[in-house]
């Protein structure tokens, strides 16, 4: 993994590749999302749908999570 340039992005990249908190900050600041998530499921997948140019300007996130309702698996990419 490259180092980000910007230190928004390093910020971003730092918090969001933990699971814990992006679970919290979903759970505290978006329910609408939250909901659909089964809590304790959330796992970082490791994956990026930026392709390599832009990975130096753009910074993202495939998480994975069972449904709260289903009990099925859920994507959530985070730009």
């Amino acid at each position: 993994m490259t180092e980000p340039i910007q230190p928004h992005d390093r910020f971003f990249r730092t918090t969001f590749s933990n699971p814990e908190m992006v679970e919290d900050f979903l759970f505290s600041n978006l329910p609408e999302i939250a909901c659909h998530l089964m809590p304790g499921s959330l796992k970082n997948t490791g994956e990026t749908f930026v392709n390599a140019e832009l990975r130096e300007y753009v910074t993202d996130f495939a998480l994975q999570s069972q449904s709260a309702r289903r009990g099925r698996g859920l994507c959530l990419p985070l730009i």
